[in-house]
């Protein structure tokens, strides 16, 4: 056969491929609007009485019906789903992680943060000896109820001493030297870890699972002993229930996607499903400081810029320092790497800055949000390289995101990531709006008045 007939017909496969793969995805998008509360996708909502995700739940989260739904979608049949492998470079919780071993997808993933990583890792941990865990509860129990009265909290985080009353706080930190204890074996301790993490937002008298610590928010606090064995005994329940998952394969590397992950090769992986962090300035490191200070991963604000923020995508002005950026310009912070490869986004990019610079000038406001998005598409340009290489051809990454309007200048977030990622080399992007967003501000004097959505983006490579 003739060698240019050859590739004829190689191209003109790989067109109807892509074709129908369009198809697919606009097949979806209306599939989605048709069937069920497409608003509650992009929210962890449904997440807190599903078994193994309701362990911990994290705000900022989105929906596991969602990866589910989405997966089922693509892969409806058993024998296609066990060879695929789907990527998820912002893992959080692990949801994906969850969802997809659920529904017999080989899973990879990245997260950045060290307590979510404990997190992800203790949620997709199985164990064979299930008919042990009641054992291991009441061990723990038993020495917390007898021991807890002597523990010394003055050396414990100020920020600690002020979320917990001391008595909660003594038993807390009890059951937390009970499992970097001998007593707990190392098969069992990440479902002690996650039991004990999830005590935290419900026996503090305040609310610590936001941005910032609500003072103002009181609240009735749960006794933590009680409290754990609850939990545990949800784990116990969901692990039940969850049946043989031997042949699933979940690999989550504590690293931050913006740099290349080399234990994961080009090209390896079958679909991306993930939510990167909006340009909306929440700070992830300071929404989890209690958790983070509680374990030791963190001593004090130091500790999170350095090991947290430092490791994260830029979406906070908290995340940078002002005066090393403020005499350089978009196109000095971009880089000519970003202008060279994404020349015309780059102008759109510069173009709403300049109007977040002027806008912010006239209403003398101090957070510099037209430097900070900047850094939020520069670091983004980074995560869509690697996740283009990871990604084979002819496949799908779907990512949820939200849009802002930093001193209501609008930035539509999801377009420019999708005109971004088709500068850098993905074939084609493609928008579908989930809900809108940021209605019950519109009452706030200082804040804008533009709508604001929450947008499923998806790229074809």
């Amino acid at each position: 056969m003739d060698i240019l007939f050859k590739e004829r017909l190689l191209l003109n496969a790989n067109m109807s491929k892509k074709i129908a793969i369009d198809q697919q995805v606009k097949r979806f998008y209306k599939y989605l609007k048709t069937n069920g509360n497409i608003e509650k996708l992009g929210t962890n909502s449904d997440n807190r009485a599903e078994p193994i995700h309701r362990w911990f739940s994290f705000l900022p989260g989105f929906s596991h019906a969602f990866v589910r739904t989405t997966l089922g979608y693509f892969y409806p049949h058993e024998n296609e789903a066990n060879i695929v492998t789907v990527h998820d470079p912002f893992m959080g919780s692990a949801t994906t992680a969850v969802a997809g071993r659920n529904y017999g997808i080989n899973v990879v993933g990245n997260e950045s943060n060290q307590f979510l990583y404990e997190i992800g890792r203790a949620k997709t941990h199985l164990i064979r000896n299930i008919e042990q865990l009641p054992l291991i509860k009441q061990n723990i129990l038993e020495v917390a109820e007898r021991k807890w009265r002597k523990q010394d909290i003055s050396k414990e985080n100020m920020l600690l001493r002020k979320c917990y009353d001391w008595p909660f706080l003594k038993k807390l930190v009890e059951l937390r030297e009970i499992y970097r204890s001998k007593l707990v074996p190392d098969e069992f301790k990440p479902y002690v870890f996650l039991t004990i993490s999830s005590l935290l937002s419900r026996c503090s008298h305040v609310g610590i699972s936001i941005p910032y610590v609500s003072w103002s928010h009181e609240r009735i606090a749960e006794e933590p002993l009680e409290l754990f064995g609850k939990i545990f005994d949800h784990i116990k329940e969901d692990l039940s229930a969850a049946g043989n998952q031997d042949n699933v394969v979940v690999k989550i590397y504590q690293h931050d996607s913006r740099v290349q992950n080399n234990k994961i090769k080009e090209k390896s992986v079958d679909f991306i499903f993930t939510s990167p962090p909006y340009l909306n300035n929440f700070d992830y490191g300071e929404a989890l400081k209690v958790y983070s200070y509680f374990w030791g991963f963190t001593k004090d604000w130091h500790d999170i810029t350095e090991k947290v923020r430092k490791k994260s995508l830029t979406c906070a002005t908290t995340h940078y320092k002002e005066l090393l950026y403020k005499s350089k310009s978009p196109k000095d912070i971009l880089g000519e790497e970003f202008i060279s490869d994404a020349p015309k986004t780059t102008r759109i990019i510069i173009d709403k800055v300049n109007l977040i610079t002027k806008a912010r000038s006239k209403k003398n406001r101090k957070k510099s949000f037209d430097i900070l998005t900047v850094l939020y598409f520069k670091d983004m340009y980074n995560v869509l390289s690697e996740m283009h290489r990871v990604l084979k051809n002819n496949s799908l990454c779907f990512i949820t995101i939200g849009d802002s309007a930093p001193y209501g200048v609008y930035v539509p977030t999801d377009e420019i990531l999708g005109r971004l990622a088709v500068e850098i080399g993905f074939s084609k992007y493609s928008l579908g709006t989930l809900r809108t967003r940021g209605k019950k501000w519109l009452n706030l004097t200082h804040r804008h008045k533009v709508t604001l959505r929450e947008s499923l983006l998806v790229l074809r490579k």
